[in-house]
């Protein structure tokens, strides 16, 4: 188990009885994890960088396209079939989300300006972006970066946090 202290920029993780730190250099109050082919990666925002995390190791592992002021939520997955695994940022600042796979980076504007924004969903090709100041849900086709469509959630309150599950496939 990995936890980040966005405050202070430190990052831990629990092994056994045991706390260990792993890091201390990273930026305070903008870094976001995520989990991608069994690595942690810390997401630095500011710094447009995606950065592999593990015992005794950091390196580059990827990039955003541009700098994201407030990083949000971050969602992991496989796009499907033999698709590469795929990192998605949310920026609420701007109301887009950043996707990062193995062909590079690329960034969707959601339409929404400056919003908050919920843990991005990756299932079937597309991101399933929750849009919770305004209940709604975005969905993202990944091989194109385009908005494909867009739903308001009945029964969604706009304001409260809207949690995305896949189930059955």
């Amino acid at each position: 188990v990995w936890y980040l202290d966005a405050a202070v920029g430190s990052l831990h993780r629990v092994a056994a009885d045991v706390v260990v730190t792993e890091a201390t250099d990273l930026a305070g109050g903008a870094v976001a994890l995520v989990a991608r082919e069994g690595d942690v990666l810390v997401v630095d925002g500011p710094a447009a960088a995606l950065e592999r995390r593990a015992e005794d190791v950091a390196e580059p592992a990827g990039c955003l396209d541009g700098p994201i002021a407030d990083p949000g939520p971050a969602g992991g997955g496989t796009a499907g079939g033999a698709e590469a695994d795929v990192v998605v940022v949310a920026d609420s600042a701007t109301g887009a989300v950043h996707g990062v796979d193995s062909s590079g980076c690329r960034r969707t504007d959601l339409g929404t300006g400056p919003a908050r924004i919920g843990r991005p969903l990756l299932h079937g090709g597309v991101v399933f972006v929750p849009v919770e100041d305004r209940a709604e849900l975005v969905v993202v086709d990944l091989a194109t970066g385009e908005v494909r469509s867009r739903y308001a959630l009945p029964g969604a309150a706009a304001g409260e946090r809207i949690d995305l599950l896949v189930k059955d496939g």
